[in-house]
């Protein structure tokens, strides 16, 4: 068995629900923000969802600040403009189920449409 080359090699973390793991002043993935910064360059790649109710305030946990200093991706979806600015001066909107704006450093805020396939028996 031949090992795969480092290059091709990711660490994806997945978190849903933040809001309900970052309460109660416990957060359990303050180890990882040291390493937010190298993230590129570990192929580490963290998908994180969370409500966008209180989002506004939400944004100075560490974590989310880390991922959005550092230059992460974000997809907002459907939420209450009155937030505020979460990711790259954009807003929340009011949108359709799936839809979304998909937000990168640098770049003008996409439109995005994100699909749920259920497996075939």
């Amino acid at each position: 068995m031949t090992a795969l080359p480092f290059s091709s090699r990711r660490i994806v973390l997945v978190i849903d629900d933040y809001d309900i793991l970052s309460s109660g002043g416990t957060n359990i993935l303050s180890p990882i923000v040291p390493h937010l910064p190298s993230a590129r360059d570990l192929r580490l790649n963290v998908v994180l969802a969370r409500p966008t109710a209180g989002a506004s305030h939400a944004m100075y946990d560490p974590v989310l600040l880390a991922l959005r200093d550092n230059g992460g991706t974000g997809f907002l979806m459907d939420g209450d403009r009155h937030e505020g600015a979460l990711l790259g001066g954009t807003r929340p909107a009011r949108m359709p189920p799936g839809r979304g704006s998909w937000v990168q450093r640098g770049r003008r805020p996409r439109i995005a449409q994100a699909a749920c396939f259920s497996p075939e028996a």
